[in-house]
């Protein structure tokens, strides 16, 4: 049986905002949203999908490399 992810709704909040922000000022992230709407049918789907993406792109940002856990022993 697999564990039940934690939830984290300062996270979430966090992820929302930024997700909001790029909406409004980003235009790639407004063509993004454009196609996940056509795909998905609903805005807050899409949302949804980039707030995932975001959390990837700040877990590679904050995530040690495997290079910097080599150098570090």
């Amino acid at each position: 049986m697999l564990a039940q992810p934690r939830r984290r709704p300062q996270a979430n909040s966090a992820f929302y905002s930024i997700a909001l922000a790029r909406l409004r000022w980003d235009t790639r992230t407004r063509d993004y949203a454009e196609r996940r709407t056509v795909e998905v049918k609903t805005r807050r789907e899409a949302i949804r999908c980039f707030k995932r993406y975001v959390a990837r792109e700040v877990y590679q940002t904050i995530s040690p490399t495997k290079c910097n856990a080599r150098s570090a022993s």
